[in-house]
Order: C-alpha cells, then sequence, then structure tokens
C-alpha cells in the first residue's frame, strides 16, 4: 500500500524521528516544508487545490429518463395492444419476449392468461401464451367468438 505524502506527514515522520513533540496545530519547521516540496507532497492531502476533483461532465452519471432512451427494436404496440378489453382470453396474438427486446422478435401464440392487472399499459399487456411463453402484446391478429363455458374451459385447461 503506497502512502500519500503531505507536508503534515512529513513533519510527524521527521519529529518523530528526531524524538520532538508534533502536534496538528503546531506550525510546521522550515526544513519539512523544503522537505516535504522536494518530495512532491503538499498541504492539501496529496491533492491540489485541497478540493475532491470531479470528472468532466458534472460528477456521476445518471440513467436518461424514458425520454431521452433510444427506442428499442421492433414496433410500438398497437392501441388494442395496450388494452386489456381488446385482448381477450383465446385471442391469436403477436408478443416480444423480454429476452427479444433487444431484436424485436416476435412470437405468435394464443393468450392463456392476462398478466397485466391493469386495464391498458404503455408497452403492451403481459401475457401468457398456451405455449407456456410469456410476453407483451405487440398485435392482436384475432380475437375469436367464443362463449363464457369454453373460455372457462380453455382458462382450466391453461392454467
Amino acid at each position: 500500500m503506497m502512502l500519500r505524502r503531505t507536508t503534515r506527514s512529513v513533519a510527524l515522520l521527521l519529529s518523530i524521528r528526531s524524538g520532538g513533540a508534533f502536534t496538528r496545530s503546531s506550525p510546521l519547521p522550515l526544513r519539512c516544508r523544503a522537505l516535504a516540496t522536494a518530495s512532491g507532497a503538499d498541504d492539501a492531502g496529496g491533492r491540489a487545490g485541497g478540493r475532491r476533483r470531479r470528472p468532466a461532465g458534472g460528477g456521476r452519471r445518471r440513467r436518461p429518463s424514458t425520454n431521452q432512451r433510444a427506442p428499442q427494436a421492433g414496433d410500438a404496440p398497437s392501441a388494442a395492444a395496450q388494452k386489456r378489453s381488446a385482448v381477450p382470453l383465446g385471442a391469436v396474438v403477436d408478443v416480444v419476449q423480454k429476452e427479444d427486446q433487444p431484436t424485436g422478435k416476435k412470437t405468435r401464440g394464443t393468450v392463456a392468461r392476462h398478466l397485466t392487472r391493469a386495464a391498458q399499459h404503455p408497452r403492451g399487456i403481459k401475457v401468457l401464451l398456451a405455449e407456456e411463453v410469456v410476453g407483451r402484446v405487440v398485435e392482436v391478429l384475432e380475437t375469436p367468438e367464443v362463449s363464457d363455458d369454453d373460455l372457462a374451459a380453455f382458462a382450466r385447461v391453461s392454467n
């Protein structure tokens, strides 16, 4: 481990070697200052100006807001795909899985269960397909006309 040399640390070392007492408030002898200057130390704890330097650009990096982020690949969800009422159980839909979001690859399947509880969602309703695939609906392709009994039977089989 490399120690940072400051004027005070050099003075303390010299004072210990010579057997004299040194405190933080005592003035530094001239020879300590000369020795510290020659060794590259300064009064600011090893930093010029005594202040912590921040990197150019204002300091810590922040995550960009959603308005500034680069858009994901693929199509934005259609208006129907954003409303839960427009995506009934048994509908044939295209979804984008989480791992396929950067590429925008679509998977086609039949809706078995809604995973989004909200009535609408800006990125598309999250569903579980009958093929056991989870994704957000991008487009609703077919909404079949089925009775409530058929939907209840389908929900029992798929869950």
